[in-house]
C-alpha cells in the first residue's frame, strides 16, 4: 500500500449530481408558479455556482441564493453566519440549505420531477394574456 491512498471523485461527484438535480426541481417549481400567475419568463434566470450553489434571478436581482448539501453535514454557526451575510450581501430575498443527510437522493424523487415537468408542458399550452392599461 503507497504512502497516498487513491483519490476517489464519487462523493464529490454525488454531491455535484444532486446539487443539480435540486437546482432543476426548484427551477422548475419557480417556472410553474411564475406561470400560473401569468407572468413572463423573460426577466428570469438561474445561476450555476455563482454566489451560491445556485441562485434565482429576476431583472438581475437575486430572488434566492441556494446551498446543497449531500451526506452527514454538521453546518456549524459559522457556515450558517457566513450564508447570511453572503444573502444580505447580494440582497437577495431568501437563503435555502438543502441538506440530504441519507447521502442518496429519494427513491421518488425522479418521480416528483417528472409530475412537475407535466404539469409545466400543460402550463406551457395556456395561452399568456398582458393586460395592458
Amino acid at each position: 500500500m503507497g504512502l497516498i491512498a487513491p483519490i476517489s471523485a464519487i462523493n464529490s461527484w454525488e454531491g455535484y449530481k444532486y446539487q443539480g438535480n435540486i437546482a432543476l426541481y426548484v427551477t422548475l417549481s419557480c417556472i410553474k408558479d411564475i406561470l400560473s400567475r401569468q407572468e413572463s419568463l423573460n426577466s428570469y434566470d438561474i445561476q450555476i455556482e455563482g454566489e451560491e450553489d445556485f441562485a434565482l434571478l429576476k431583472n438581475g436581482q437575486y430572488k434566492s441564493l441556494h446551498q446543497v448539501k449531500l451526506g452527514k453535514v454538521n453546518l456549524d454557526d459559522n457556515d450558517k453566519f457566513a450564508f447570511i451575510a453572503e444573502i444580505i450581501q447580494n440582497g437577495a430575498e431568501l437563503g435555502y440549505f438543502h441538506v440530504n443527510s441519507n447521502k442518496h437522493i429519494p427513491s421518488n424523487f425522479l418521480e416528483k420531477a417528472c409530475l412537475v415537468i407535466s404539469n409545466l408542458k400543460f402550463e406551457f399550452q395556456k395561452k399568456l394574456f398582458q393586460n395592458v392599461s
